[in-house]
């Protein structure tokens, strides 16, 4: 869930700030879901590679966000989920 994209200082400084929280749910008892895991994060997320390209900002905003799950998820373990 994303709770932060504050696009504001792109213009000045080509970058937007991205917060927000992954929960990670697995099956849990009486066919409810259960949070196995969550992260947090708040990065500030440098687009000024992009902006030279001349990228629309609607782009950007989704460059933004594919950065930011990439950057908030790397280095979790690997983990298999056994689904019986």
């Amino acid at each position: 869930m994303i709770r932060k994209f504050d696009i504001q200082k792109y213009d000045i400084s080509k970058s937007m700030r991205v917060a927000g929280e992954f929960l990670f749910r697995g099956p849990g008892e009486g066919g409810t879901d259960k949070v196995l895991a969550s992260v947090n994060s708040d990065q500030i997320i440098d687009l000024s590679d992009q902006f030279r390209q001349g990228t629309a900002l609607n782009d950007a905003v989704r460059i933004a966000g594919r950065r930011f799950i990439a950057i908030s998820l790397q280095g979790l373990p690997d983990r298999k989920i056994d689904s019986r």
